[in-house]
C-alpha cells in the first residue's frame, strides 16, 4: 500500500463508488468450459481481468499459469457499463479447447 494514512479495510464493492469498475462474480461448476484450463489458455479481453480465485479456503491472486479448478470461486473485474452508451450486444459461440 502506497499511502500509509488510508483506510485499509476496503472491500472490492467500496471501490466501485470511486471509479468505473465493476465486480463479477462466478463459480466454476463441474460443466463450466473453463475447469482444466489456464487463465492465458482463456484468452480474455483485455477489459477482463480475474483478480481474484478462492478455492476450498483459499484465496489465489492469479497470474496467466493459474489452471482453474471445478468450484473455484472467481472475482472478476471490468469496466462499468454507463447509461447513457450505446451498446450493441451479440452472442458469440465458443467452441470446447478440450
Amino acid at each position: 500500500m502506497i499511502d500509509q494514512t488510508t483506510d485499509i479495510s476496503h472491500t472490492f464493492n467500496d471501490y466501485q463508488e470511486d471509479s468505473d469498475i465493476s465486480f463479477i462474480k462466478s463459480n466454476l461448476d463441474k460443466t463450466h468450459s473453463w475447469c482444466g484450463q489456464t487463465l492465458e489458455q482463456l484468452r480474455l479481453p483485455a477489459e477482463l481481468l480475474v483478480s481474484m480465485i478462492v478455492r476450498r479456503d483459499e484465496i489465489i491472486v492469479p497470474t496467466g499459469q493459474t489452471v482453474l479448478d471445478v468450484g473455484d470461486f472467481l472475482v472478476l473485474a471490468a469496466r462499468s457499463i454507463d447509461a447513457g452508451e450505446h451498446l450493441i450486444l451479440r452472442e458469440v459461440v465458443v467452441k470446447n479447447q478440450k
